[in-house]
């Protein structure tokens, strides 16, 4: 939990973190934030993500001022390559009204780094 008040300013800017990672859920992380500013503005993000069973999973969705919320979604597939290897097969989908009309958006591929 942090604030921060700017001299001349009407309103003290706060913003707040957590993360939760269970001990039973090993592969299950949880983090949130939320934020205002001295406008009164708020924003947030909530992210979420895990693996198993040689699958990661993430979604995330964000909400800034004067803007509209964003969401987005990957599933990696292996989560992992035996032999060090870096490539997976992906899909991504998101959804914002910066994006595409609103429309989510698909996307899938192959990546290599």
């Amino acid at each position: 939990l942090r604030a921060r008040y700017k001299l001349g300013a009407d309103l003290p800017a706060l913003s707040a973190t957590a993360k939760l990672k269970a001990s039973r859920l090993s592969a299950l992380e949880l983090a949130a934030e939320a934020s205002m500013d001295d406008e009164g503005k708020s924003s947030g993000k909530f992210k979420v993500s895990g693996s198993s069973r040689g699958v990661t999973a993430q979604y995330e969705a964000i909400a800034a001022p004067d803007k509209e919320l964003r969401h987005a979604g990957q599933v990696l597939v292996p989560a992992r390559l035996k032999g060090g290897g870096a490539r997976a097969f992906f899909g991504r989908i998101y959804q914002s009204e910066a994006d595409n009309g609103g429309k989510p958006r698909l996307q899938l591929g192959v990546q290599y780094d």
